[in-house]
C-alpha cells in the first residue's frame, strides 16, 4: 500500500500505456519480413532442417523461442506478439525502477512517460523482431548489474547477443564502469556469465559451419550491401538525432539533462550515459540506419530528457501541468503514429501470393524471392535473395535453375520485397535476372500472377509436378 501510494503517478502511467497497448494489440498488423524469416528458422532448427528455411547469418535466441512454439502446436507468430506484448510492459516497469534508481522520482516519472509511449517502442512491440526482446534483455541486466549480480547481468548480455549481435557492446559500458570502480573480480564475473551462451553459440556455429565465425563476418557483409537501407532508404549520420525529436519534441530537454550530468558530475549518472553513447555511435557508424535500432538506446535518452525537464521545471507547482502536458502530447504522439503507419495500410493486396502454399503440400522444392511464404506453410523453402559466396541471389538462382529445374516444383518471384532487387550499377544481376524470368516463362506455368501499382507477384510451377 505505501509503495503504491508513493508511486501512484507510475501506477496512472503504466495503466495507461497498458490500455494503449491493449486497443492496438487487436488491430491488424503486418507480418514484416524478419519476423517470417525468425519463424521459417525456428521451424528448421526444431525439424532438423525438414521444414521452414535458414539465414546463418542470423542470431538465433528468437527463432528457438518460435520454433519451439511451433514445435508445440502454438502459432508462433501470435505466441511471438503475446511474448513481446508482455515483454514490452515488463521494460516499462524496468526503465521506471532504472530511472529513479540514477536520478530521483520525478525524473522516473517524466521520462518514463516518454519511454512507455515513443513510437518505436509501441510499434516493435507488435512486431516479432528481436529489438523488443533485446530492449528488455539489456534493461533487466542493469537491473541485475545494480543490484550485483554480475554474472547474470553478464549471462543476460550473452542472450542479447544471441538477439541481435551489436548487443554485445553493452559489455563494454558495463566492463567501463567496473574497471572505474576497480572492482576486477566482478568484471571476470561478468565475462564469465557472457561467455556461456556466446560460446554455446561459437560452438554451434563450428559445428554447422566448420567457422565459429561465420555468421557474425557474412552478416557484417549483407548489412553493408542490403539494398533496403544502404539504397533505398539510406540516411545522413544524423538520422537517429532527427528521428528522436520526431518522436518526442520533449527531447530537446535531453541538451539540458546532458548539461547538468557534465556540470555537476555525478559518477552514478555515467552508466546511463554510456549507455546512451555506446550504441549511438556504433548505430551513428554503420552505413545501414534503421528506424528500430533506435529502440537500443532511447530509454536513456529519455532518462536525461526527464532530468533536463526535471531541471528546467524545478518548482514543484510546475510539475502537474508539466506532468499533464507531456503524457497528453506522448500519448497522442505514439497513437498517431501506430494509427497513420501501421493500420492505415492496404494489408491484403499481396496475401494471396504469400500464402499460396497454405492449401498445398508440395514434394518439390519450393525457392522463393520473399520469406513470407514460410509463415503459411511446413515445406522446406529456399531463398533467392540476399547475397551469398559473393556472387548475386539472382546469378546463384539462374544458374542453379538451368541445370537442376527438374528438382523445382514452385518458384516465387516478387519486384518489390527486396529479394532480386539489383543496384543500378550492375548490370550481370540485371541480365541474369532476366533470364531466370525468361526461362521460368519458357519451362514452367504460371500458377498466380498479380499486380499492385507497380509491383508483380508471381508463383511459377514446374508442370513435371
Amino acid at each position: 500500500m505505501g509503495w503504491g501510494k508513493d508511486n501512484r503517478f507510475f501506477i496512472y502511467i503504466f495503466t495507461i500505456a497498458l490500455v494503449v497497448k491493449l486497443v492496438f494489440l487487436l488491430d491488424f498488423h503486418e507480418i514484416w519480413w524478419d519476423t517470417a524469416v525468425y519463424v521459417g528458422m525456428g521451424k528448421y532448427l526444431f525439424s532438423l532442417g525438414n521444414a521452414g528455411l535458414w539465414e546463418h547469418i542470423r542470431p538465433i535466441f528468437l527463432p528457438i523461442i518460435l520454433g519451439l512454439a511451433w514445435f508445440l502446436k502454438l502459432n508462433p507468430v501470435v505466441f511471438g506478439r503475446i511474448l513481446e506484448f508482455i515483454l514490452s510492459l515488463a521494460s516499462i516497469v524496468l526503465f521506471y525502477f532504472l530511472a529513479e534508481h540514477y536520478f530521483n522520482k520525478k525524473t522516473a516519472i517524466f521520462a518514463v512517460i516518454i519511454f512507455a509511449f515513443s513510437s518505436i517502442v509501441l510499434q516493435m512491440t507488435y512486431h516479432v523482431y528481436t529489438e523488443t526482446i533485446v530492449l528488455f534483455i539489456i534493461l533487466l541486466s542493469l537491473f541485475l548489474f545494480e543490484k550485483e549480480y554480475f554474472f547474470w547481468a553478464g549471462f543476460l548480455v550473452g542472450l542479447a547477443f544471441l538477439s541481435k549481435f551489436p548487443a554485445a557492446m553493452f559489455l563494454l559500458p558495463f566492463l567501463i564502469m567496473l574497471f572505474l570502480r576497480f572492482e576486477f573480480k566482478h568484471s571476470a564475473k561478468l565475462i564469465a556469465g557472457f561467455a556461456i551462451p556466446a560460446g554455446i553459440f561459437l560452438i554451434f556455429n563450428f559445428f554447422m559451419y566448420s567457422s565459429p565465425l561465420l555468421p557474425l563476418i557474412d552478416a557484417r557483409v549483407v548489412i553493408s550491401q542490403v539494398m533496403g537501407c544502404n539504397f533505398f532508404r539510406k540516411f545522413d549520420w544524423w538520422f537517429y538525432l532527427a528521428k528522436l525529436f520526431e518522436e518526442n519534441w520533449f527531447h530537446l530537454f535531453a541538451f539540458p539533462g546532458l548539461y547538468l550530468f557534465v556540470k555537476k558530475y555525478h559518477f552514478k549518472h555515467l552508466t546511463p550515459a554510456l549507455f546512451l553513447f555506446v550504441p549511438l555511435i556504433y548505430f551513428t557508424g554503420l552505413a545501414c540506419r534503421d528506424y528500430r535500432y533506435l529502440i537500443l538506446f532511447l530509454p536513456f535518452v529519455a532518462m536525461f530528457s526527464g532530468s533536463g525537464i526535471d531541471f528546467v521545471f524545478k518548482k514543484q507547482k510546475h510539475f502537474r501541468w508539466v506532468l499533464i502536458a507531456l503524457l497528453c502530447f506522448s500519448v497522442f504522439q505514439g497513437a498517431n503514429f501506430i494509427i497513420t503507419k501501421e493500420i492505415a495500410v492496404n494489408p491484403e493486396y499481396n496475401q494471396d501470393y504469400l500464402n499460396f502454399l497454405e492449401d498445398k503440400s508440395p514434394v518439390g522444392e519450393v525457392w522463393v524471392s520473399h520469406p513470407n511464404p514460410v509463415i503459411y506453410s511446413d515445406a522446406s523453402i529456399k531463398k533467392i535473395y540476399y547475397t551469398d559466396f559473393n556472387s548475386d541471389a539472382s546469378t546463384l538462382f539462374y544458374n542453379y535453375l538451368k541445370t537442376k529445374d527438374y528438382k523445382i516444383q514452385y518458384v516465387f518471384l516478387d519486384n518489390c520485397g527486396g529479394g532480386i532487387m539489383c543496384y543500378p550499377a550492375n548490370e550481370k544481376c540485371k541480365q541474369d535476372k532476366n533470364k531466370t524470368i525468361e526461362f521460368l516463362n519458357k519451362n514452367f506455368e504460371l500458377a498466380f500472377d498479380d499486380n499492385y501499382g507497380l509491383c508483380y507477384y508471381r508463383v511459377y510451377e514446374n508442370p513435371l509436378f
